[in-house]
């Protein structure tokens, strides 16, 4: 009579657990392998965010003394209008309109923020807090570029409305590419351009956005010179900057930067 089997139900036991914790053990360095990726993705995009915006810091830095120069050549241009204006001479007059209205065009780079900020992977509450600094920081550069354009529209209609009294060719003439080519030989009169109402009413408008988006940007300056600061501390795994968490905690207080008068808005 052939002898009865036994079932080695602890060798069949152990090799049970030593599969399931196999499998466990997979799924395991699988997760932690793709949190690795996703923490590395993470840090790939805030380096470069954090370049686009030293980019943007350096665009600004040289944007500003050219709406200083702006302010400055407007505001001494109505203290010469009057009933009684100030006597200048053409090319005085040509000269200083041109530092007026020299302004060119202001965008900000945000590629690598607008990915960011798009991204849905946020891995632990430091990368939310720096999201939310993030999306501030573009919310009110992308203010600024609004009013700028609100700016260059003041501009063009200043433009147009001293192209009525005053031939473009003699403002024009401040211009590189313009010297060769023939002067304006219709007269002008700086006097008559210094005592009309309309243009010194236009010009007080067209100064003081000059002069509000120029301090906006000066704060603006300041978090750009905070951002990169913030994001290293964030790649490294080191605490927030004590300036970071303090703007955090106006962020969430107060929401974004104060906004200018509603006639500027």
């Amino acid at each position: 009579m052939p002898k009865e089997q036994t079932i080695p139900w602890k060798r069949l036991a152990t090799e049970g657990v030593v599969i399931v914790v196999s499998i466990l053990l997979a799924f395991a360095i699988d997760a932690w392998w793709q949190e690795r990726q996703d923490r590395d993705s993470q840090r790939a995009r805030l380096a470069r965010v954090s370049a686009e915006i030293v980019v943007n810091r350096d665009f600004i830095q040289q944007k500003i003394p050219v709406l200083e120069g702006a302010i400055d050549a407007t505001s001494e241009y109505i203290s010469w209008m009057g009933p009684e204006p100030q006597q200048i001479s053409v090319d005085q007059y040509a000269k200083q309109w041109a530092s007026m209205v020299d302004i060119g065009m202001f965008a900000l780079v945000h590629r690598a923020a607008d990915e960011y900020l798009g991204a849905s992977d946020v891995i632990n509450t430091q990368q939310a807090d720096i999201r939310d600094l993030l999306l501030a920081w573009y919310s009110e550069g992308d203010r600024i570029e609004r009013q700028y354009d609100l700016l260059r529209e003041e501009h063009k209609e200043l433009n147009d409305y001293s192209n009525t009294t005053t031939p473009a060719l003699v403002t024009m003439k401040t211009i590189p590419v313009m010297q060769d080519h023939p002067s304006s030989k219709f007269p002008l009169d700086p006097a008559m351009a210094l005592s009309d109402p309309v243009s010194e009413s236009l010009l007080a408008s067209y100064l003081i956005r000059l002069e509000f988006i120029t301090r906006r940007m000066k704060r603006f300056q300041e978090w750009q010179a905070e951002l990169p600061v913030t994001i290293d501390a964030t790649i490294r795994g080191a605490d927030l900057p004590s300036a970071a968490t303090h703007r955090l905690s106006a962020i969430n207080k107060k929401g974004p930067a104060e906004a200018g008068p509603s006639f500027l808005s």
